[in-house]
């Protein structure tokens, strides 16, 4: 009796070492694998000018010295106030990590008006709850200043290749990289709109946008300037814009003679769409590779 309750049998103990060895083991694989990871990324903040002021920027590139091919990437909006001025990141880590791996420096501001950049908000749109007519292009102009400001800061630094640029951005992010790339900056190549648009009300009126009919008409003049390729990517369960809507936008923009390609993805599982980028990485992500691939970066 006094050898049964003495301790756990020679057997058992056995087992419980090799246990703990295997998660040991385990710790140290992962642990080995992010100090990898980090080795091979380099993140920094740095201040991009604007105007009179210096806008908070994330860079995010590949550890060496370059010269990187770079994404310019282009936040979307919070719907309200409180959001927009706490604005953690102006760019998901995983969205981030998805360029860095194929090789991309990312540079991504802090527009004004959010986040550390702060300021005055530029983009607001002046029509609550659309009583009066939305001024599109002054929100579009006001969201590609920004972006051509970091393409002109990343063409100055030793590590980025300046003719090698991608403008990236969602909601009405993607709508400023629309803007910046009607004006034909020297270096940029392409451009990926994650869910563009702008007016959007999802809580008053989900999937039914202001005035998108004016939204139409500004992306039929983009469409007229703008002769580098682009991938258009919206989800068909986007709570801003509607399936349709996004559909027509395009057929507007394409009728101009601009080189895109459009796709509808399946709902994104769970959320609004219009959070496609952010939550829908397996529906857009090998449409993305392919795009890429395709410009022989």
């Amino acid at each position: 009796m006094a050898d049964s309750m003495s301790g756990p049998r020679p057997a058992g103990r056995h087992r419980f070492r090799a246990v703990r060895a295997i998660v040991a083991a385990c710790a140290l694989v992962l642990a080995l694998a992010g100090l990898a990871e980090a080795q091979d990324r380099v993140s920094d903040t740095v201040r991009i000018p604007l105007d009179r002021i210096e806008m908070t920027t994330e860079l995010h590139r590949p550890a060496g010295p370059g010269p990187f091919p770079v994404v310019v990437f282009a936040h979307g909006r919070p719907v309200d106030h409180h959001g927009r001025t706490a604005l953690a990141r102006s760019i998901p880590r995983d969205q981030a990590a998805f360029w860095v791996r194929r090789g991309f420096a990312v540079v991504a501001p802090f527009r004004p008006g959010y986040g550390p950049t702060g300021g005055t908000d530029v983009e607001a749109l002046h029509a609550r709850n659309c009583e009066r007519t939305p001024d599109y292009r002054r929100i579009a102009e006001a969201a590609g200043r920004p972006v051509e400001a970091a393409i002109a800061w990343a063409q100055q630094q030793p590590w980025a290749r300046r003719d090698r640029i991608l403008l990236v951005g969602t909601s009405v992010g993607a709508l400023g990289i629309l803007a910046a790339a009607a004006r034909q900056p020297e270096g940029v190549v392409a451009y990926v709109d994650f869910s563009g648009g702008a007016g959007a009300l999802p809580r008053q009126s989900p999937g039914r946008s202001c005035r998108p009919d004016i939204v139409t008409a500004l992306f039929a003049e983009y469409g007229r300037s703008i002769r580098i390729p682009g991938l258009w990517l919206y989800a068909e369960n986007d709570l801003a814009w509607g399936p349709e809507v996004p559909k027509t936008w395009h057929k507007a923009f394409a009728e101009g003679g601009a080189r895109s390609s459009f796709v509808m993805t399946p709902a994104v599982p769970g959320v609004d769409g219009n959070l496609l980028m952010l939550r829908g990485q397996k529906l857009w992500a090998p449409i993305v590779r392919g795009f890429i691939a395709s410009l022989m970066f």
